[in-house]
């Protein structure tokens, strides 16, 4: 986000849904920026109970929130345009439509693990039970064809430290 700095607004389309993409959304809060939030449906079976961390917290602290179906999202057509789009933990793949028409940056995605390894859901629990020492986070690009495939463009390794 380094290049945003420049900018005097910026406006930000985030999308996410449990404790990890609330500590993201919490730190991009911290820039001075616009955010709208996107959050999924919450499943009839789902271990949320009725409340998602990101959508909690965007609204307690005045953030628009969208929370939107599985199946509408292709659909969607908000009559805004946002300079970027950032993902973490959405849990739906982000169709091309959103980066493209709503992002003039297009749309990034935070993953919690060292991509390629790990890539999909849970990564934190699979480099835990896996005993890994090392893990960190991948920025890359958004791919529309598949979930955490798209271009590497940062990384950050950090160490486990075992207790």
């Amino acid at each position: 986000l380094s290049f945003y700095t420049s900018y005097s607004s910026k406006s930000f389309l985030f999308f996410g849904s449990d404790q990890v993409a609330l500590a993201s959304l919490k730190k991009l809060s911290t820039l001075n920026s616009t955010i709208d939030v996107v959050v999924p449906s919450i499943p009839k079976y789902s271990s949320f109970k009725n409340k998602l961390p990101t959508r909690e917290w965007a609204i307690e602290n005045g953030y628009n929130v969208y929370q939107i179906e599985k199946n509408e999202l292709k659909f969607w057509q908000p009559n805004k345009v946002w300079d970027l789009s950032i993902v973490v933990s959405f849990g739906h793949k982000i169709t091309q439509n959103i980066y493209q028409d709503f992002s003039k940056f297009g749309c990034i995605n935070l993953h919690p693990s060292l991509l390629p390894q790990y890539r999909g859901p849970a990564p934190i629990h699979h480099t835990l039970l896996n005993d890994e020492t090392m893990t960190g986070i991948s920025i890359i690009e958004i791919n529309s064809d598949s979930f955490d495939t798209g271009r590497i463009l940062m990384q950050k390794k950090m160490q486990i430290k075992m207790n």
